[in-house]
């Protein structure tokens, strides 16, 4: 499944029955392959009632399993080539490229961060791989910095972000403890930019996704500018009107693809 960045989450009880509620049907469907019609057609009817969204399942290099359900928009049919904001499975991407960087010489994984964004807290001894493991120790942003950067002109984010990074505070020594972050994966967008010389969407769609032939995988700045979006909602279904601006998260969330 792949879903799409939201900047308003429902509450995490809610979230945890939905993955577990799809972890569970898909388990059905992986039996079902191996078992008979019966128990498939019985795990695609539980999805068919309460699941909006793509699903696809392998077996080695087979594709054994490829349906969408529900809708895309209210008029319009979930497809399984629609396109997915994919959020912090964005984060893939990144630490991708950046593993690659470093095989090619170009990047340590104890590479300091102050070496490619200076006046970071602990910047002269948080490395390379600690932002990749998520051992950075720095405050992450919260639900007020994600709004405030998604909803900034694109030509204002830069400096609005660097200045956000900045204030963060080191909340405990690196390579101490895992903690789930995203300023650690932003900082290794701008990372890969100073080390590539180019732009992070432009570095990724180089290194990753042209080689790889992932047509179907990209970048936008805003959701209008993504062929076959199936866009996300807010609260009540409702499409959420505000247009957001995805740049100065890329690297953490700002990617889109296809359940395939």
């Amino acid at each position: 499944m792949l879903e799409s960045m939201a900047i308003n989450p429902s509450p995490l009880s809610r979230r945890r029955f939905a993955l577990a509620f799809v972890a569970a049907t898909l388990s059905g469907i992986k039996a079902a392959h191996a078992l008979d019609e019966d128990a498939l057609a019985a795990a695609e009817l539980r999805l068919a009632r309460a699941f909006s969204g793509a699903v696809l399942a392998t077996r080695g290099e087979t594709t054994i399993y490829r349906r969408a359900f529900g809708q895309a928009e209210p008029d319009i049919a979930l497809r399984t080539d629609h396109r997915f904001r994919i959020g912090s499975v964005s984060k893939t991407f990144t630490a991708a490229l950046a593993t690659r960087l470093v095989q090619e010489g170009r990047l340590s994984l104890d590479d300091p961060i102050a070496r490619f964004v200076p006046g970071i807290a602990n910047g002269d001894r948080i490395r390379i791989v600690d932002l990749l493991e998520h051992q950075s120790g720095l405050q992450d942003f919260n639900q007020s910095d994600w709004r405030s950067l998604l909803t900034s002109e694109p030509a204002m984010q830069r400096e609005a972000l660097l200045t956000m990074l900045r204030s963060k505070r080191a909340r405990r020594e690196s390579g101490q403890r895992f903690e789930y972050n995203n300023v650690g994966y932003v900082l290794l967008g701008l990372v890969i930019e100073h080390v590539t010389g180019a732009p992070y969407a432009d570095a990724i769609q180089q290194h990753l996704l042209a080689p790889l032939s992932l047509s179907e995988t990209g970048f936008a700045d805003t959701d209008d500018m993504i062929l076959d979006l199936a866009p996300g909602y807010g609260p009540n279904r409702r499409p959420d009107p505000i247009e957001y601006h995805y740049t100065a998260v890329a690297a953490a969330g700002g990617l889109y693809s296809t359940v395939a």
